[in-house]
């Protein structure tokens, strides 16, 4: 990413993050806005020590990933190969976006960020149909359909960052 990325991590003044990945997704989709906060928990450790932040953006991302993948699971089957892919990408792009949001001390996610998350959920689709196809033949439709509507969302994720800096 470059400075001007409106990405995951990026640092730019006032931005919301949070709200549901369902709704961002959808509103993404229809032009409408979705940054309600996210949740946080901060407490002080029995120690005396500050407890992390939690954020909900990579917790959601997870469960969207995870229904994803029952998703595709149950429509066009999903051996062992593609859950293993599956989980594996979903773990380390949330874990990924955790961390660029703890090291930046961003607070909320923009709506952008949702819209590139919900590309890295496809994504993640996509990955785990591919790997399952290594034992099966792949179910074409579904794979192209991912794949496209992850690339239109570069268009709107493009646009999103754009409004975001005006």
């Amino acid at each position: 990413m470059t400075p001007t990325d409106s990405g995951p991590g990026h640092k730019r003044g006032n931005v919301e993050l949070g709200g549901h990945l369902a709704i961002a997704t959808a509103e993404a989709l229809s032009g409408a806005g979705a940054n309600v906060p996210a949740p946080r928990t901060t407490h002080r450790a029995s120690r005396g020590r500050a407890m992390r932040t939690v954020h909900a953006g990579p917790v959601i991302g997870l469960i969207a990933q995870v229904v994803l993948l029952a998703a595709l699971a149950d429509t066009v089957g999903l051996g062992g190969a593609g859950w293993i892919v599956g989980i594996t990408c979903g773990v380390i792009t949330d874990a990924a976006l955790a961390h660029g949001l703890s090291r930046y001390q961003v607070e909320r996610l923009g709506q952008a960020d949702w819209v590139t998350l919900a590309r890295a959920t496809l994504a993640v689709g996509v990955a785990a149909l591919v790997a399952d196809s290594f034992e099966r033949p792949a179910p074409v439709t579904m794979l192209v359909a991912l794949a496209a509507i992850a690339l239109a969302l570069d268009a709107v994720d493009g646009d999103a960052g754009r409004a975001v800096r005006r």
